[in-house]
C-alpha cells in the first residue's frame, strides 16, 4: 500500500498544486525517508515523485521559501522534456 501523500501528489488533476509541510513527511515511517544509491541523495520529495508513473513529464516540486513546505505541481499537460529529473539522473 502507498503512503497517502503518494497518493495524494498522483490525485492532483493538471494543473493543480498542493502544498505540504515537512513535517508531515516525518510521520511516513520507513515509506517515506531520505536515502542514498549509487551516490545519489532521494530526498522525501523525490521519492514521493518517483513512486508517481510518468512523473518526469508532468510533476514537480519546489521547497516554498520562507517555510517549511514543499510544493507540488502538475503541469496543465505533459511536457516534451522532462521537467523533474531523478537524482541519480542529476549531473
Amino acid at each position: 500500500m502507498r503512503h497517502r501523500l503518494i497518493d495524494l501528489v498522483a490525485s492532483l488533476k493538471p494543473g493543480e498544486t498542493v502544498e505540504i509541510d515537512e513535517r508531515e513527511f516525518a510521520l511516513g515511517g520507513q515509506q517515506l525517508r531520505e536515502y542514498e544509491h549509487n551516490g545519489a541523495v532521494f530526498t522525501v520529495p523525490d521519492v514521493i515523485l518517483e513512486n508517481i508513473s510518468g512523473s518526469a513529464w508532468e510533476w514537480w516540486y519546489y521547497r516554498v521559501p520562507g517555510s517549511r513546505s514543499v510544493r507540488f505541481c502538475r503541469l496543465e499537460r505533459p511536457s516534451e522534456i522532462a521537467v523533474y529529473v531523478s537524482p541519480d539522473r542529476r549531473s
